[in-house]
């Protein structure tokens, strides 16, 4: 964060991809050495150019498209996040499915070969990326690609943010709702197994909760660019992933297994759009704030919320699965009331209007 408000964009994602290369290789390492160190630190070093590359989402959708390209813009990138998760699912059950778990060799041959072929593939995706990318494009595509971020010190820049009311409550409602989805993720096996689910069950719930996700993520998209409607959507997201989840604690007692699939791809549905539409909301909240400090503080409150979650979601759903789910319920209950609380303070499509004589066709 601190990076992009000192440095162009395109110098600090070549730097960031650069380290995403590193990482994959270093991971790789474990395969010489034959332990687990170089994987930790190369998961790290990941997860640092990770963090660069993702809180440039609202930055890149301000310098390089209009105002009514924008929204649909981060929508399409911020699904990239869930989509990740999705490679994830696939990619892990097509590389130890035929694994004897109860064979270590097998299982270090076939984690050594998926390292291997991950650090070819970030390798050859990233090396167009860190030659063609740009900063900005030579005409300022709208007014509010013109707008400089005001100058302020990083903590200023987040007490700036923190002193608006309606971005505390995005920022706790975000944090609840995404954490809910990360911990859901993270506990897929520990709350499904003990229900009687197959590991490939718990891996195509994971998968399709995903993909109906990002399918309704690209849907959000498109209504926020034509209806600027943050807040109703917010609200949707909320109140809908809130009532799925409630339906599903008696919806997991019944242990149909269709009926159980169903639930939970909905609740998917509902619940993966939170991303594209908090952080469209917040940039719109925090104008003109730097947007990448902005996205960063919002994803990382996300991936705080997430872990501290997923680590309760776990000690609870050993003395019982469901009560990890009311607990999920609970949590994405108390963000759908925080919702109604929000006001919706469109700073940036406001101040596009203004600059342009309300002309601004959504």
């Amino acid at each position: 964060m601190y990076s992009y408000k000192h440095y162009p964009t395109a110098w600090v994602l070549r730097a960031a991809s650069i380290i995403f290369v590193a990482g994959a290789w270093i991971r790789y390492l474990s395969d010489i050495n034959k332990t687990f160190i170089p994987l930790l630190a190369g998961q790290t070093v990941i997860s640092i150019g990770y963090v660069i590359i993702s809180v440039a989402i609202t930055l890149i959708a301000n310098k390089w498209f209009t105002d009514r390209e924008r929204e649909l813009v981060i929508a399409i990138c911020g699904i990239c996040i869930p989509g990740g998760n999705l490679v994830a699912f696939i990619w892990t059950g097509l590389a130890f499915r035929n694994v004897d778990p109860k064979d270590p060799e097998s299982v270090y041959q076939n984690l050594y070969q998926m390292l291997l072929v991950q650090a070819i593939w970030i390798t050859v995706i990233s090396i167009p990326f860190i030659i063609f990318i740009r900063s900005a494009p030579d005409l300022p595509p709208s007014l509010v690609a013109t707008k400089n971020p005001e100058e302020r010190h990083f903590c200023q820049t987040i007490g700036k943010a923190f002193s608006d009311r309606n971005f505390n409550i995005l920022l706790v409602i975000f944090t609840l709702v995404d954490g809910v989805f990360i911990a859901f993720g993270a506990c897929l096996s520990t709350i499904f197994t003990p229900l009687g689910f197959s590991s490939s069950q718990c891996s195509l719930l994971g998968a399709g909760t995903v993909i109906f996700g990002v399918s309704a993520s690209f849907l959000a998209g498109f209504t926020l660019k034509k209806t600027k409607k943050n807040r109703l959507l917010l609200r949707i997201s909320c109140f809908g992933s809130s009532i799925m989840l409630i339906v599903g604690v008696f919806v997991l007692e019944t242990q149909i297994t269709w009926l159980i699939f169903i639930n939970i791809f909905v609740a998917g549905t509902l619940i993966v759009p939170i991303i594209p539409i908090s952080l469209n909301f917040a940039s719109e909240l925090t104008f003109p704030q730097a947007p990448a400090v902005i996205t960063g503080f919002v994803l990382m409150s996300g991936c705080v919320g997430g872990f501290i979650l997923a680590i309760v979601c776990s000690l609870i759903a050993d003395k019982h699965p469901i009560y990890a789910i009311i607990l999920m319920a609970s949590l994405t209950t108390i963000a759908s009331i925080l919702s109604i609380f929000i006001k919706e303070d469109l700073k940036r499509y406001k101040f596009s209007q203004q600059q342009n004589g309300g002309l601004i066709r959504t």
